[in-house]
């Protein structure tokens, strides 16, 4: 005869995956991988993940109503299998199904959170909070006890993602670059652009004499959206790094309807 005890720990974790910038329309987006563990040793009966309760913040720290920025929510398990979470007036709201997600004494499992941003809102920041740990639902399999679920992180709670830009859908307010300054050749800054309609892009580097210092795409064909791909090292065409300073970041788009814009924003250097 073999005796389990019932397991009493889990620990909890958050792995953001979040962009630093997301579109007032978007699907399917990751926001965050959520990783369980079953603290108790071998020979103590496994755990069962059966809930989970998201929250949003802005940049102060105040609660944003998910309706307002969601139209959707839902999670994914390992083996593919999908959970439409409840999106309501104060927090994301997932339940999942009996015997969907158990976790052996001393192993992980992960669900991947994706959201569907659909909203007014623009140029505003924003991340993805569990709160505390009553936000994690956990029970023993046997007992159906609750089990108590801490942090895996040495900071504690609240569980939080990295934050995100929500960046309007027109050419001229989503054209950006994050960090701006950057430390070039030690990091890469990102760059941000929209488009409205298929286009054929090109993006260049120049100095603020007007010399030009890298291309980064020449006339690259591109599909309606959103995209943050793009980055720059801070190396010009030659692979040498750049003297600090100013530069001019150029971006051309010419639309599949003959129309076209030009947009040059500054990038700074330090070194």
């Amino acid at each position: 005869m073999n005796l389990q005890l019932p397991s009493n720990q889990a620990g909890a974790q958050l792995i953001s995956r979040i962009p630093s910038n997301v579109s007032t329309d978007e699907s399917d987006l990751c926001a965050f991988d959520f990783v369980i563990r079953n603290g108790s040793s071998p020979g103590y009966t496994s755990i069962e993940f059966d809930g989970l309760r998201v929250r949003i913040k802005d940049a102060k720290g105040a609660a944003v109503n998910p309706t307002s920025i969601l139209g959707g929510a839902y999670l994914v398990t390992n083996d593919d299998t999908r959970v439409d979470g409840q999106v309501n007036a104060t927090e994301i709201v997932f339940t999942l199904p009996d015997n969907l997600v158990q976790i052996a004494p001393a192993q992980n499992e992960t669900v991947s959170v994706f959201v569907d941003i659909d909203t007014e809102r623009s140029d505003f920041n924003l991340r993805f909070v569990i709160e505390e740990p009553p936000s994690i639902d956990v029970s023993d399999v046997v007992t159906r006890n609750p089990v108590p679920a801490g942090a895996v992180q040495d900071s504690g709670f609240p569980l939080v993602t990295n934050w995100t830009h929500i960046l309007g859908t027109d050419v001229q307010s989503a054209y950006t670059n994050y960090p701006n300054p950057f430390a070039a050749g030690r990091e890469k800054t990102t760059i941000t652009y929209y488009l409205e309609q298929k286009s054929s892009v090109t993006l260049k580097l120049y100095t603020i004499w007007g010399a030009p210092v890298i291309t980064l795409l020449e006339n690259k064909r591109q599909n309606p959206g959103l995209y943050q791909d793009v980055k720059w090292d801070g190396k010009n065409g030659d692979g040498d790094v750049v003297n600090n300073g100013v530069y001019y970041l150029v971006l051309e788009i010419r639309g599949d309807n003959g129309q076209g814009v030009t947009l040059k924003r500054k990038v700074g250097v330090i070194r």
